[in-house]
């Protein structure tokens, strides 16, 4: 499709900027993680699925519609061309194509959405592996599970700095954060009267945002994990140095966890955070 200023008016395109617009508010939870997906067709395949669910007479679909919201919404590099390619060997199976006015449009088949989530393991433990060579896309996977949920976060993150609240900037989507800790880590060459006015700043912004130092001794706070109502995030390497080094982020979700362990770790989060002291 042409974007340029000739062709602005046309119907078509028209009709794709308003479906990037809106894709970009759709309510997601329920669908599996799209940056979980490792084949370009998969994540085809799941905005087809998206669009065929979430928006009326969108079910079937051209190959440039799709390209531009996995670009302009998702962060997946794409291209008409690439998205037809990546198609292709599953037409007439996960995929139908049909001629409709001298274009090819494509609608997903039920056996493509549960080929989706069959390689999203639904249900199940979801794993992503952060190499530290692609901090973008580690910090929007994450980004993407944290976006799903309606609920409040809870996070427990024992070391704290101006790292964190960069990094949390990158979800933060106005839901209530709670994020406990046991020290602040001030940055090489970074006063602390620095860090608080970065600190107060960003409370300042974002008005949902709590964060209390939990007293430490004995060591109860190792790990690094983020309570939501439905399912718990654990980051290897924490919020601090996402996307730095090598490590990995484990998502468990559902039933497969029970809802008791959940509730077990809510309240102890309750308890911890009633013992702290605000930042």
């Amino acid at each position: 499709m042409s974007t340029n200023k000739s062709s602005s008016s046309t119907p078509l395109l028209i009709r794709a900027e308003k479906l990037v617009s809106e894709f970009k508010k759709t309510d997601l939870t329920g669908y599996p993680k799209v940056h979980t997906y490792k084949k370009k067709s998969d994540a085809v395949m799941w905005v087809m699925w998206v669009l065929g669910e979430k928006f009326p007479n969108n079910e079937w679909t051209p190959a440039d519609v799709i390209s531009n919201i996995l670009l302009e919404v998702l962060n997946i590099s794409s291209e008409a061309k690439s998205v037809k390619i990546a198609l292709n060997p599953f037409i007439g199976t996960l995929v139908h194509q049909k001629d409709f006015g001298g274009e090819t449009l494509y609608k997903i088949m039920e056996k493509g959405k549960e080929h989706l989530r069959d390689m999203a393991g639904e249900g199940k433990t979801t794993i992503y592996r952060i190499t530290g060579a692609t901090p973008r896309a580690d910090k929007q996977f994450l980004a993407d599970v944290i976006k799903s949920s309606k609920s409040e976060l809870k996070i427990v993150d024992p070391f704290f700095g101006s790292k964190t609240l960069a990094n949390i900037e990158k979800f933060y989507f106005g839901k209530p954060i709670k994020l406990l800790t046991t020290q602040v880590n001030l940055e090489r060459h970074q006063s602390r009267s620095t860090f608080d006015s970065d600190l107060s700043d960003f409370k300042t912004q974002h008005k949902n945002f709590q964060v209390r130092i939990f007293p430490n001794n004995p060591k109860e706070i190792h790990d690094r994990y983020i309570i939501m109502k439905n399912s718990i995030i654990l980051v290897g390497h924490g919020i601090k140095d996402l996307g730095g080094k090598e490590s990995f982020i484990l998502t468990f979700e559902g039933k497969d966890i029970g809802e008791s362990i959940i509730a077990d770790l809510d309240k102890k989060f309750e308890l911890r955070w009633n013992k702290s002291t605000a930042l």
